[in-house]
């Protein structure tokens, strides 16, 4: 895994923190065999202003993932408690995607993503991983608030 850094020196102690959580998160299995269709791991962590910039891998399939930090002012639909700590923080980060990869996964098909250059990023919405099949992103859209299934939950960790 690379980690690459656009941030100034003396940036958000959490952003640091967040970034060796995610590295040291090796694969996650959906299963406790010792391979599933379904395992994916992040291969790429990159830190910008507000956000960090992931790739994740399942077998042969790669999408990006942009996620805001806290205190970046913008909804972060996987929080489901307030975190105490970057560790935290990570942890629900990375239980909302497990959700998404272990439901639907990177083939093609499954998530809706947008391209900018060579990178495909999955598009990220209130529910979860945009779907790629209208009528369900329609019915997804419908049932969620615009700040994700937890929406009673504010970002207090800035």
């Amino acid at each position: 895994m690379r980690v690459t850094s656009s941030l100034a020196p003396g940036s958000e102690p959490w952003t640091v923190a967040i970034a060796a959580e995610l590295l040291a998160s090796g694969v996650r299995r959906s299963t406790g065999t010792p391979s599933s269709r379904l395992d994916y791991r992040i291969a790429d962590v990159v830190e910008l202003e507000h956000s960090i910039d992931l790739e994740l891998t399942q077998g042969t399939n790669t999408a990006r993932l942009e996620v805001d930090l806290p205190g970046a002012g913008r909804a972060q639909f996987w929080i489901y408690a307030t975190p105490t700590s970057a560790r935290d923080w990570v942890g629900q980060l990375l239980t909302w995607i497990d959700e998404q990869m272990y439901t639907g996964g990177l083939t093609q098909g499954v998530f809706a993503r947008r391209d900018v250059g060579s990178k495909s990023y999955l598009i990220v919405e209130p529910y979860g991983f945009r779907s790629a099949d209208p009528d369900r992103h329609a019915k997804l859209s419908s049932s969620v608030g615009p700040d994700g299934w937890h929406s009673d939950i504010a970002d207090r960790s800035s």
